[in-house]
């Protein structure tokens, strides 16, 4: 029986290669001296053979090797990373987002509140100045919420993007 393979997994990308290679899954072991039902159960999640970065490689150039474009097992791992990644610091995404947001409507707030207090202001700009705060407060209400759901997961072993920081 045929399993099936979710798009964008490591079997996925072995089955592309099967299917270019001349040989197929039998072409792909000989590649890497390995026995084609290994090969088979790389990807297969019902079995634990998992195949190792040099294997992978060895097939990503053999794939390439018979005419195939791009490179399939890295580009699922990659793919698969990114999406791993955006799981594990999307609090710290929101954070940015949102505090990014904030700033921008406290500034206009300041600006609006500024007007008021300048000479010659207007009903006009007491009610910009009074929407541009309710604005403020609210990004910054937003703001509190994400810090408050990223609050503990920051603690130890805080898991602080590359690049982006952190104490």
């Amino acid at each position: 029986m045929t399993k099936v393979r979710p798009p964008l997994s490591i079997n996925a990308a072995l089955d592309r290669i099967a299917g270019l290679v001349e040989g197929g899954w039998l072409a792909m072991g000989d590649a890497i001296g390995k026995a084609e039902r290994t090969v088979r159960n790389y990807g297969d999640p019902d079995t634990p053979e998992e195949i190792s970065a040099r294997d992978a490689i060895t097939l990503d150039i053999l794939f390439q090797q018979n005419g195939g474009e791009g490179a399939p097992i890295f580009q699922t791992y990659a793919l698969q990373l990114e999406i791993d990644r955006a799981d594990v610091f999307a609090t710290q995404a929101e954070i940015a987002r949102r505090v990014q947001i904030s700033i921008v409507e406290g500034a206009e707030a300041a600006q609006a509140a500024i007007a008021c207090a300048l000479p010659g202001a207007t009903d006009a700009d007491f009610a910009t100045a009074i929407r541009e705060q309710v604005d403020a407060i609210s990004a910054n209400t937003d703001t509190l919420a994400a810090l408050k759901k990223g609050a503990g997961s920051f603690g130890d072993g805080a898991r602080v993007a590359p690049g982006e920081g952190g104490a």
